[in-house]
C-alpha cells in the first residue's frame, strides 16, 4: 500500500511546485515549508469500521516519511478531519480545511463512493488533488476529471473476479443476487458481477434489492 502513498506524494508535490506562484515561494536559506495535506476520514458513524484502520495506516505512512526527511525535502503536515459518516459534514469540512489552511496542496482519504463525491468536487473547485484511499467506483475519476484519483482496484475488477471464481471454481451456472440499493458501492458491484457472470455463460435467475430499513 505504501507505493500508493508515495505516488500521491509525488503528484501532490508536483502540483505544489506548479502552483508556487499562487501559494508563494520561500527563501532557500529558510527551512523548507511543509507540504500540507488534508486527510479526511470518517472516524465515527457507520463508515468508521472502514476509515479508522485506513486513517491509522495513512498517519503511520506520513510519520515514516517525515522521519526520513519528508517528501522531496519538505516535511509533511497533516490536517486530519473527521467526516462523521455524513456527506454534508464532509463537504463542509473540506471547504473549511481550504479556508483555514490555504496552502493545502491536496487531500487523501475516505472509503466510500458517496462520501468521496461530497469532498472531491470541493477540492477540485480550488484545483486541489483528491486521492481516495478506499473508494472503488471506476466511474469516480470521470465525475471529477483531472483532480480525483483512486488508489484501490475498481468495483468492475473485484466483481469480475467474484464472478469468475463462482463460475470456474464453484462451477456455478446460475445465481440469484441480493444487494443493498441504498449504496452506490453495492449497486455498482452487483451490476458488474451480473455482466461478467453472463459473459462467461452463466444465468442470473433473480435480482432483489433491499435497504437498511428492510433489515429492522
Amino acid at each position: 500500500m505504501h507505493r500508493y502513498f508515495f505516488l500521491f506524494w509525488l503528484l501532490a508535490a508536483g502540483f505544489l511546485v506548479s502552483g508556487c506562484a499562487k501559494f508563494g515561494g520561500s527563501d532557500k536559506s529558510e527551512s523548507p515549508s511543509p507540504l500540507v495535506l488534508g486527510v479526511l476520514y470518517n472516524l465515527t458513524g457507520i463508515q468508521a469500521y472502514l476509515d479508522v484502520p485506513s486513517s491509522q495506516g495513512a498517519l503511520l505512512a506520513f510519520d515514516q516519511a517525515n522521519r526520513k526527511g519528508g517528501v522531496l525535502g519538505q516535511p509533511v503536515q497533516v490536517i486530519l478531519e473527521n467526516g462523521e459518516s455524513d456527506p454534508a459534514i464532509i463537504e463542509r469540512k473540506t471547504a473549511n480545511v481550504l479556508k483555514l489552511f490555504p496552502s493545502t496542496t491536496a487531500f487523501i482519504g475516505l472509503s466510500d463512493t458517496d462520501m468521496v463525491l461530497a469532498a472531491a468536487p470541493v477540492a477540485a473547485r480550488s484545483q486541489r488533488l483528491f486521492l481516495t484511499s478506499g473508494a472503488t467506483s471506476p466511474r469516480l475519476p470521470a465525475k471529477v476529471p483531472e483532480y480525483l484519483f483512486l488508489a484501490c482496484f475498481g468495483d468492475n475488477v473485484q466483481a469480475a473476479a467474484g464472478a469468475e471464481w463462482a463460475y470456474h471454481d464453484l462451477s456455478a451456472r446460475t445465481v440469484s443476487i441480493i444487494f443493498n440499493s441504498s449504496m452506490s458501492y453495492t449497486r455498482l458491484l452487483q451490476g458488474y458481477f451480473q455482466a461478467r457472470f453472463q459473459q462467461l455463460g452463466g444465468q442470473v435467475l433473480s435480482v432483489e434489492s433491499y435497504t437498511a430499513d428492510d433489515m429492522i
